[in-house]
């Protein structure tokens, strides 16, 4: 996390703030994608902001609801 702010030229917290939902900048997902050379990263993250809006919401997931039939649960 350390070394990708640095490259990125931003701080870790604001780092952390981004790939934690906190703070969200599409334009700055692409950055870090080109950087990482992760063309999926800014599908992955939308995918991601999705699933943490639901979930605050308290709806499941598709994923945690698969997860949980297989385990014998609803």
């Amino acid at each position: 996390l350390n070394r990708l702010a640095l490259i990125l030229g931003v701080t870790p917290a604001y780092l952390h703030d981004i790939l934690s939902g906190r703070k969200v900048s599409m334009p700055f997902v692409h950055r870090i994608a080109n950087t990482l050379g992760l063309p999926d990263l800014p599908d992955l993250y939308e995918q991601f902001l999705h699933e943490k809006r639901l979930a605050s919401k308290g709806v499941e997931s598709k994923a945690d609801v698969s997860t949980s039939k297989e385990e014998g649960g609803r």
